[in-house]
């Protein structure tokens, strides 16, 4: 009885979780490097031959 009650909650809180993570470890990390306002540069130094 417990399982019917609590079958819908567990599978939003396992869907919410899988979700978080996905967005942390692809939304985060992106918006942190546009926001992040250093500018690039490419490198001048020579590669070797």
């Amino acid at each position: 009885m417990a399982a019917q009650l609590f079958r819908d909650q567990a599978l939003t809180v396992s869907f919410s979780l899988i979700a978080s993570l996905a967005v942390s470890l692809t939304l985060i990390p992106m918006l942190a490097a546009l926001l992040d306002g250093a500018p690039r540069q490419a490198s001048t130094a020579a590669l070797p031959a």
